[in-house]
């Protein structure tokens, strides 16, 4: 995220405010429980038109890192210095509801396995509360940087209590079922993302559009150009949500089951893993699409290659 001018730490607060409950800003630093999170700059001055200073100051409770530029040094060519900063989150957070509290070697601290997880995904489950008690709900859904969007129909009564509601988002992907030679010791291979935070309902119509697209090249990529795009009275019936990324969790299970010794010994069972795989089949065209019409590429191209080998009397490839 790119800005100029005086306007650089707004948005750093916007972002930010979507994690902590209260900052206050000064000169020097943005804080939180009077620590410092985000450093301002020292000025430098230099001789270069367009010199750049790269600072990167690091959060080390909420894991934030702000890159901010200054371009045209004062008194040269008679500019007013230009200032930008960039924010970015460099691994994933360490609050109490995103700390695994068991098998924690199975965390993933990268944010780039958090994104890995979301992006593999085509289905979420976020939960919320409603009239009381808790609801899990299976939609669709697409990664933008550090933001996660949602829509739905703006007469479903769940989307009218989601603007500035807790939310908890959740993918998993089953790789495989671990058999192993005690029922205890039997388990599950995974990929798991946990995403807490506030949904915001997406006001701006630029970033509403936007949000529309990336959610449907998410998932049937190439449909938003090949496609009707929507109207305005569609748009009008679909409400679009943003839930932040900052404060979340990756889980991860491989490999082969945890044995005991005795059970290893005693032999005569079996043990191992039965991978699990979700893949495309082969396309069905709706009854009133003309004979013959093929199916487009961008659909095809999903499908994967089976092997002349592998292929059996019962399959049919396009």
């Amino acid at each position: 995220m790119l800005c100029t001018g005086q306007k650089w730490f707004h948005q750093v607060l916007r972002q930010v405010k979507q994690r902590v409950d209260v900052l206050q800003w000064s000169d020097e630093y943005v804080t939180f429980e009077d620590r410092p999170v985000i450093k301002k700059c020292d000025h430098v001055v230099g001789t270069e038109d367009d010199r750049r200073i790269n600072i990167a100051a690091a959060d080390l409770a909420e894991n934030i890192v702000v890159h901010r530029h200054e371009t045209s040094a004062i008194g040269v060519g008679g500019r007013e210095p230009r200032v930008c900063c960039m924010l970015a989150y460099v691994s994933l957070s360490n609050t109490p509801r995103s700390t695994l509290t068991r098998l924690r070697e199975r965390a993933r601290s990268d944010r780039a396995d958090l994104y890995a997880v979301l992006d593999a995904g085509l289905i979420c489950h976020l939960g919320l509360v409603r009239d009381g008690a808790p609801v899990v709900l299976p939609t669709g859904y697409a990664r933008v940087d550090d933001t996660v969007y949602l829509h739905g129909s703006t007469g479903a009564g769940y989307l009218r209590i989601l603007d500035g509601a807790p939310v908890c988002l959740t993918v998993t992907h089953l790789d495989g079922i671990v058999y192993a030679r005690s029922v205890f010791h039997h388990s599950m291979n995974f990929r798991s993302a946990v995403v807490h935070g506030t949904a915001r309902a997406v006001a701006d119509a630029e970033e509403k559009w936007s949000a529309l697209e990336a959610i449907v090249e998410h998932l049937a990529p190439g449909s938003w150009t090949h496609a009707r795009q929507p109207d305005r009275r569609e748009l009008a019936a679909t409400v679009v949500f943003a839930v932040g990324l900052a404060e979340a969790s990756v889980k991860v299970r491989t490999g082969p089951p945890s044995e005991e010794a005795d059970d290893i010994a005693a032999g005569g069972r079996w043990a191992g893993v039965l991978p699990v795989r979700t893949v495309f089949g082969t396309p069905e065209s709706c009854p009133t699409v003309p004979a013959g019409e093929p199916v487009p590429g961008h659909v095809l191209n999903r499908i994967p290659s089976v092997p002349a080998s592998n292929v059996s009397s019962n399959i049919i490839l396009p």
